[in-house]
C-alpha cells in the first residue's frame, strides 16, 4: 500500500522551490519538539486526514492537510511556501514518484487558511488538497 504521507513529502521534497524555501524541513504529521522557526526556519507538515480506496481498482484518494510555519509575525513567509506548493501540487497529473507511488492527479480542496498558533504564536498557512494515486 502506499503511504501517502511519504509520497507528498517526497514530491514536496523535488521541486527546487519549495526546497529553496524550506531545506529539507517537510515533516508528518507534526513539528519535531525542539524545531523553533526563528531558529530552523520555515517547514511544512503533511499528513493524511482521511479519503478513500477504490473497490474495484488500486487506486487511493487520500485527502492530506498541509500546513506552512513561519516565525511569529512573519505571515508573508508563510504564505510565500503556500504559493510554492500550491504551484506544484494544484492540477498535477502524472507524477512518477518512484518507488512512492504515481500521482493520477491533485487538486486542491480547501484554499489557504492565514492563521495564528495559538500556543506558540507562529505564523501558519492551512490547506488541503484531493489526491488520485496508485502504485507505480
Amino acid at each position: 500500500m502506499i503511504d501517502s504521507n511519504a509520497a507528498l513529502r517526497a514530491w514536496l521534497l523535488s521541486d527546487p522551490a519549495i526546497v529553496a524555501l524550506v531545506g529539507g524541513r517537510v515533516y508528518w504529521p507534526t513539528l519535531p519538539q525542539d524545531h523553533l522557526p526563528e531558529r530552523d526556519g520555515l517547514a511544512i507538515t503533511v499528513s493524511t486526514r482521511g479519503g478513500r480506496s477504490d473497490a474495484e481498482m488500486p487506486i487511493i484518494n487520500p485527502s492530506v492537510q498541509i500546513e506552512t510555519w513561519a516565525p511569529a509575525g512573519e505571515h508573508v513567509r508563510a504564505r510565500e511556501v503556500y504559493r510554492a506548493i500550491y504551484d506544484l501540487l494544484h492540477g498535477a497529473c502524472g507524477i512518477d514518484l518512484g518507488a512512492n507511488g504515481y500521482v493520477l492527479s491533485c487538486l486542491e480542496e480547501v484554499q489557504g487558511q492565514d492563521s495564528i498558533d495559538p500556543e506558540t504564536k507562529w505564523a501558519t498557512v492551512l490547506s488541503f488538497y484531493r489526491l488520485m494515486m496508485r502504485a507505480n
